[in-house]
């Protein structure tokens, strides 16, 4: 199971790798593999311990903060949307509960 999520996690950081286009004024690649470890931690912490995925969303989040406190918004973004993305393709339920429905 572990290794289905850890697969799908990839799939979904790839293709939102190659959806994007040039000219960004973030590594694409980087932001979506911070993103896609830190959506990995959180799967990993999923369970009946709800102090560890706390814990590994506060993680994510301090990634995320990175890229805000370096003024760039649009990599924050990015890192939300492929986190989601990786959550969503891993983990429908606890996606939903964390980021709410899917749009």
């Amino acid at each position: 199971m572990k290794n289905l999520i850890y697969t799908l996690a990839t799939l979904a950081m790839l293709a939102m790798t190659a959806c994007g286009g040039g000219g960004d004024s973030f590594d694409r690649q980087q932001v979506s593999a911070e993103a896609a470890h830190a959506a990995n931690v959180i799967m990993a912490s999923a369970g009946n311990d709800t102090l560890k995925i706390q814990h590994a969303i506060i993680e994510a989040h301090a990634v995320r903060s990175k890229y805000v406190l370096d003024g760039n918004e649009e990599a924050a973004q990015y890192f939300d949307q492929v986190l989601a993305d990786s959550l969503r393709a891993a983990s429908p339920q606890l996606a939903a509960e964390i980021f709410g429905p899917a749009k």
